[in-house]
């Protein structure tokens, strides 16, 4: 059954009817009272979110709008005049001005609530997690359609990746467990002390934005959102995979990340294509053993999930009609 409905799936994308049966199924889930995240979690990590829902399925999942409805306008309402307060106040400091960069504007308000920002503001913003987090608001601005959408989902994604990234090892465990499909390839990165010293996390706390297309990089932060950091470690794979003669040819780590962060967009999309076909076969893992996921909370704070309880959603059934 499970091949019947990915050939159907398949078949539709070919023919310009992309998620037609993903689309009903979504429409139930978000209609029911309260939402369940935890059936939003499971279809995210399944299927592929259909465009006019992905904002809101993003905000869901990051607690930037609440599962009870009812209280959506009066929620969003708040997080909007949060968000021109704050710019507000930043105009009149002079932090901000009219002709600030919209992606430089939101990270700064982004320093500033959460306790960041700092006197010295312009050597802050070259610092790697502040150019992360600008990465991420650059890449949304394509995606979604407002300042405050903007703001909120790159908040709670920065956060998650934070969170996800706070011990490295089971990725990187993973990162070699995958290169190793590729004897001679892991060779030359072990010999050439690349594999050890890459700073492929660089890339990892910003979810590959600024690397990947807009459009692109939408279906791999569906997996993200959906409780699979792990799947950000099968995208590296594959793309090292995929420029294997240019990084047998690199002898530094710099060379590896300025390969990966070049590629052209054909490539990309292959690239991301097999990372998530490669991360299906082997069951969508997640992080196993990592204690939490963390979002953004109705207070503007954090809200977790248990990873235990991200593993039990892939067993749970979503119908797809």
């Amino acid at each position: 059954m499970g091949s019947e409905r990915n050939f159907r799936s398949h078949y539709y994308e070919k023919v310009g009817f992309r998620g037609v049966e993903e689309k009903k199924s979504l429409d139930i889930l978000l209609g029911e009272r309260p939402i369940d995240l935890a059936r939003i979690h499971n279809f995210s990590l399944r299927f592929p979110l259909p465009g006019i829902y992905r904002a809101q399925v993003w905000q869901l999942l990051l607690g930037v709008l609440p599962v009870y409805t009812t209280s959506t306008e009066w929620v969003w309402r708040e997080r909007v005049e949060q968000f021109k307060e704050s710019e507000r106040a930043l105009t009149v400091t002079k932090k901000i001005n009219s002709s600030t960069d919209k992606g430089v504007r939101a990270t700064i308000v982004w320093l500033m609530e959460t306790n960041k920002l700092k006197f010295d503001l312009a050597s802050q913003l070259k610092e790697p997690s502040t150019e992360n987090f600008t990465a991420i608001v650059n890449t949304l601005h394509h995606l979604v359609s407002t300042p405050e959408e903007v703001y909120w989902i790159s908040r709670g994604l920065y956060s998650l990746l934070d969170s996800s990234l706070a011990d490295l090892r089971p990725l990187s465990d993973c990162l070699t467990k995958l290169l190793g499909e590729e004897p001679a390839l892991s060779t030359h990165l072990e010999t050439s002390g690349v594999l050890r010293s890459l700073q492929y996390s660089q890339l990892w706390a910003r979810g590959f934005a600024g690397v990947f297309q807009p459009c692109l990089l939408a279906r791999l932060w569906d997996k993200l959102l959906g409780g699979s950091s792990k799947v950000l470690v099968y995208v590296l794979a594959s793309a090292i995979f995929r420029c294997r003669v240019e990084v047998m040819a690199a002898e530094t780590q710099e060379e590896v990340i300025n390969i990966i962060c070049n590629m052209k967009e054909d490539r990309q999309e292959v690239v991301l294509t097999q990372a998530l076909e490669q991360w299906e076969m082997d069951g969508c893992p997640l992080v196993p053993g990592h204690c939490a996921v963390q979002g953004v909370a109705e207070g503007g704070g954090q809200v977790q999930v248990a990873a235990g309880g991200l593993e039990s959603r892939l067993s749970m059934e979503i119908k797809v009609v």
